[in-house]
């Protein structure tokens, strides 16, 4: 039964002068809560909504607001703009203009004590333990949620040890797999350099004694061999990284963990992040924690995850952006990644590959069309390094898997782009003078090279322009994208020419209009000349977009109206056409 509340002085002679204004209950509402949003505490339950308006007249004298009500906060903080959004049974914070549960900080959870003796105060424990915070059910929820979710790990993981009972001979791990190695990747950290620490216990220490420095890296990528038997050291370490991540007071943590060699002992890591992750309270506690195996060596083709890995692993080791000392069913694969870059289709697999053990076929099938789309958005190499670095989490959406961030050799391309603060917010965390030079360096080597495509190819100095002529073109790529000129240096001096009033081009501007210019010239003798000498030696299989590169970077610069005047200008200027898609 709700308890009433005592009418204040104020309210009593509100009443008094206007009873009307008492409110009365509707049969044809729906039950909620309301809440004091500057005092929590202040609530009126089974409350029966029928419109917004009737709220903000209702909760004025209900809630002893000293203000008229502007504004209506569903439980999870977002606003209610019409009477549909109300959920039976929720709650709704009664703002008079404040933010959200801002006013004042939400007490801190208490465990009812509920004696056996005294089963009749059940209740009202229960009502006051929902009074301390409007997010204690979905806390409550997450926890229970990790909880069964480690526990079917840890059932399933016994039963399968005690069908297959090792032999002594089995329990005999060679030594490069008694030290286990595993990643840490927490996302979102500006940590200056990756380390490779030889032992976990290096790491605690250099946390506990800030050693590092918070600089401009969005990455802490960090190798730490050791055994994940070693369930104390895990569950120390975790906490150490996820108190530190606390003190910064970061928006996005994810934690992942990757080996060649689990062996069966996830649910052992799994355990301690869990352990960890109810000692520290964090507001930011990931949804859940997923171990993908990072094993190039055996690849599991029936989990996505793994799938997304060896696949992105094959592309770009076939690129050369990646060492991998061994990549398996990489010529099996060979054509299916070059599909991707280069096919008009999307790829399959063949009935040859479909012996592969653990093939999902399907499952493969759609990682490869995802892969396929992500790449040919807008046909840029730029877009498919870009997406390379955030698939796992589209992986895991697209497969309605809870989202993971996945990080092996691929993270080395992810660094700050801050010193130009004109890119995008989605491009800040990559580095131009290395995802455009190394890509253009790789696939200036091979359109370049003359055992693969018999072009003539010339060394310039950094000084010089790019010489183009009509009937001959020579491609110029070897020594211009050194460490000298980089496309860092390129985007910094447009933004210079398009935020100053000068009449001549910069000497790297100049090279980049130059470079536009001889691919546009290229792209035109081979439409026109199917058969020249040079374009009928290409091997159009291995044929990357170099063109699309330079024009997706015209895209992403094109978002600033200063740059499309200089674009214009420039084009009118230097003759040059920019098709910008």
């Amino acid at each position: 039964m709700q308890s009433k509340i005592p009418l204040s002085p104020r309210r009593l002679k509100a009443v008094q002068a206007s009873p009307s204004k008492i409110p009365t209950k509707k049969s044809n509402g729906i039950k909620v809560t309301l809440v004091r949003n500057s005092n929590p505490k202040m609530f009126i339950k089974n409350y029966e909504f029928t419109t917004i308006n009737k709220v903000f007249s209702d909760s004025i004298l209900l809630l002893q607001l000293t203000d008229n009500p502007t504004i209506l906060y569903s439980e999870y903080g977002t606003k209610i703009t019409s009477n549909e959004e109300v959920i039976r049974k929720s709650k709704i914070y009664v703002s008079c203009g404040e933010e959200f549960f801002k006013t004042i900080p939400p007490p801190k959870p208490v465990s009812p004590k509920i004696s056996l003796s005294k089963e009749v105060n059940v209740q009202e424990e229960e009502e006051k333990q929902e009074e301390f915070s409007p997010f204690a059910d979905f806390l409550r929820e997450r926890a229970e949620k990790l909880t069964a979710e480690a526990s079917v790990i840890a059932s399933k993981e016994a039963e399968a040890r005690a069908k297959s009972k090792p032999t002594k001979e089995e329990k005999r791990l060679p030594d490069d797999l008694k030290i286990m190695p595993y990643l840490i990747v927490l996302s979102s950290l500006p940590f200056e350099n990756r380390y490779n620490i030889p032992e976990s216990e290096l790491l605690i220490k250099q946390l506990q004694s800030h050693q590092l420095k918070l600089l401009n890296e969005h990455l802490l990528y960090e190798k730490i061999r050791n055994s994940i038997t070693n369930k104390s050291v895990n569950e120390k370490l975790i906490s150490v990284a996820i108190s530190s991540t606390k003190e910064m007071q970061f928006k996005d943590i994810q934690i992942v963990f990757t080996g060649k060699h689990f062996s069966g002992k996830t649910s052992m890591l799994k355990e301690a992040a869990m352990n960890v992750y109810r000692k520290v309270q964090l507001s930011n506690t990931p949804d859940s924690i997923l171990f993908v195996p990072l094993n190039c060596n055996n690849p599991d083709f029936s989990n996505p995850a793994s799938i997304f890995i060896w696949i992105a692993n094959s592309v770009l080791y076939s690129m050369e952006y990646c060492v991998i000392p061994m990549m398996p069913y990489y010529e099996e694969f060979k054509d299916i990644i070059y599909g991707i870059l280069d096919s008009p289709t999307i790829p399959t697999i063949s009935q040859e590959m479909e012996s592969i053990p653990n093939l999902n076929a399907s499952l493969l099938n759609k990682t490869l069309k995802h892969l396929y789309s992500s790449y040919h958005h807008r046909d840029g190499l730029l877009d498919f390094l870009t997406e390379t670095i955030k698939l796992p989490i589209s992986i895991a959406k697209a497969f309605n898997l809870n989202p993971l961030l996945v990080i092996d050799s691929i993270s080395q391309t992810q660094v700050e782009l801050s010193k130009i603060s004109k890119f995008p917010d989605y491009l800040k965390t990559v580095k131009v003078d290395e995802i455009f030079r190394d890509s253009l360096q790789n696939i200036s080597y091979i359109i370049a090279n003359e055992d693969d495509f018999s072009l003539p190819a010339i060394d310039i100095q950094t000084s010089d322009l790019i010489q183009t002529d009509e009937k001959t073109i020579k491609i110029v790529f070897r020594d211009i994208f050194n460490q000298q000129i980089t496309y860092e240096h390129i985007i910094s001096d447009i933004f210079k020419f398009s935020s100053t009033e000068c009449h001549g081009c910069p000497g790297y501007l100049n090279t980049f209009l130059n470079l536009v210019d001889m691919i546009n010239k290229y792209e035109t003798a081979r439409a026109e000349s199917s058969k020249s000498e040079y374009l009928s030696m290409i091997d159009k299989s291995r044929e990357l977009p170099i063109r699309t590169l330079l024009t997706n970077l015209l895209y992403l610069l094109n978002e600033d109206d200063t740059f499309t005047n200089l674009l214009t200008k420039l084009s009118e200027t230097n003759k040059i056409r920019f098709e910008l898609l």
